[in-house]
Parts: structure tokens; C-alpha cells; sequence
């Protein structure tokens, strides 16, 4: 049985590898995140099982967990999309659209006291080259209002809607964590128009960091 479970929160996400990597879908396992997306639910192979989840926290953490009580994984691997802040804190070499990267750091910027509440979590890495970066996780996207205040962790180079919860889940369940993500977007106001415009050339990229770290297990 497969050891290693990869978890995507979307269909657009995580459909492209199903064929890739030869899942069948387990129609006994069941997710709550309703009926607006109507492939979500748990895949399995040889090399891994997948889990699409369904967007935000809540979802991504609900389905993983009943994943994990049903069968024990060695690894998780979070991978998805993301936006980059490019030079918005000051970054030089900042994520662009198009890369993939590997979270080293999970932090979380929608709540106002960051070092008590939600303390920085750190998630294991694949060696195969990929650049090392922060994420920070919101259960919505961040605006410019947020990051005026002393509480914003702007040593973050990209940001998503689910990584920090399933981080701590993670933790409790005492499993290792992994992040692939490649960048649809700049964080703001275009982004939404920006990630319909790059999401298939960026996932695509994605698709092969991903299977080449599987590869390396």
C-alpha cells in the first residue's frame, strides 16, 4: 500500500494527476466540501494515494484527517497553487510566475498576534533543486490594509489558503510534511485574472517537480 499521501485542495489543481500517475478513485472514501467541484475525493496508486480536498482550511484538514485515522501515510505532500509577493517586502529575488518552489516555512497572516497564536511551522524538503521559500496562509487573500500592520509576517514569499492548518495537523498526527507550489500569480488585485491566465503552463511545471520528488522516495 502506498505510503506517501499527496493532498491538492482543487479539481484544476490535482486532476492532471490522476492519468500521470495511474489513481483509481476510491469511491468509499467520502469528503464534506459539497458538490461544487464533483471529482473531489481520494485517489489511489502504487507510488502515492491523492487527496483533493476542496479550497480552504477547513476542507483540506477535515478530509486529511479521516485520510490519516483510516490509513497511516510515512509523508504528506501539500501541492498547488500560490501567489508570490515579489519585491512587495523588499524580496530581490522574489518567486515569479511560473516557478515552483518548495515551502521550508508555514506561517500564517490573518491573525493579529502571529508569535502567540500561530508560531512558525517547519515543513521537511525534497532535495531536487527546487528554490526554498515562506509561505504564509489566510483564509481569504491578503490585502493592502494587511500589511501595515506589525503582525503581517512579511518575511513570507508566497502565499496560499491552506498550508499552516495542515501543518499543525500534521504535526499532532506526528507525520512529515512536504510543499510543492508553483506560482500563478502576484499577490493583489489581478491576481484571480493572472491564475486563469497561468494556472495550466505553471501546473504543468508543477506536475513534473512533484513527480520527480516522488521519484526520489
Amino acid at each position: 500500500m502506498p505510503t506517501m499521501l499527496v493532498v491538492v485542495a482543487s479539481e484544476r489543481e490535482g486532476l492532471g494527476l490522476i492519468e500521470d500517475l495511474g489513481l483509481k478513485q476510491d469511491r468509499s472514501f467520502r469528503v464534506a466540501a459539497g458538490k461544487h467541484e464533483q471529482k473531489l475525493g481520494l485517489y489511489r496508486g502504487v507510488q502515492c494515494d491523492l487527496l483533493i480536498t476542496g479550497v480552504l482550511e477547513h476542507h483540506m484538514v477535515a478530509a486529511t484527517s479521516l485520510y490519516l485515522c483510516q490509513q497511516r501515510a510515512n509523508r504528506v505532500v501539500n501541492f498547488g497553487a500560490c501567489g508570490t509577493y515579489g519585491t512587495l517586502f523588499g524580496e530581490r529575488n522574489a518567486p515569479r510566475i511560473g516557478d515552483v518552489v518548495s515551502v521550508s516555512t508555514s506561517l500564517r497572516f490573518d491573525v493579529d498576534d502571529n508569535l502567540h497564536w500561530v508560531p512558525a511551522r517547519t515543513l521537511e524538503e525534497f532535495d531536487i533543486g527546487l528554490e526554498s521559500v515562506v509561505c504564509a496562509t489566510g483564509s481569504r487573500y491578503s490585502r493592502p490594509s494587511d500589511y501595515v500592520t506589525d503582525c503581517f509576517p512579511k518575511t513570507a514569499h508566497v502565499e496560499d489558503m491552506e498550508l499552516y492548518a495542515l501543518a499543525v495537523l500534521c504535526e499532532t498526527f506526528g507525520v512529515p510534511l512536504h510543499s510543492i507550489k508553483y506560482v500563478t500569480n502576484e499577490v493583489g488585485h489581478d491576481g484571480r485574472e493572472q491564475f486563469r491566465k497561468n494556472v495550466v503552463s505553471a501546473r504543468d511545471a508543477g506536475y513534473r517537480a512533484l513527480i520527480s520528488a516522488l521519484d526520489t522516495i
